[in-house]
């Protein structure tokens, strides 16, 4: 795929000016979480309303048959990659 994509392991506060100022071409952010345990629940919570109030959409990924914790949010770019071949 030829798109932005931010990946990040980034701690609250920065994670969250990483959201502020995407760029209008950047289409959704990928988080993880998990990698990051100082990252609170309450941050990925905050972040999760935000993207809801702007419209874009929340993918929650599946990883071993179980639902994932929330690691992709995007608008545009989910539905580009479900329309992309593996």
């Amino acid at each position: 795929m030829n798109m932005p994509l931010y990946a990040t392991k980034m701690l609250g506060a920065t994670l969250q000016t990483v959201l502020v100022c995407l760029e209008p071409d950047v289409t959704g952010v990928f988080i993880h979480p998990a990698g990051q345990p100082l990252v609170l629940s309450r941050t990925i919570a905050n972040l999760l309303i935000n993207f809801d109030r702007s419209n874009r959409e929340v993918v929650y990924p599946v990883c071993r048959g179980l639902p994932g914790k929330p690691l992709l949010l995007a608008g545009e770019l989910a539905r580009r990659m479900a329309a992309s071949p593996p």
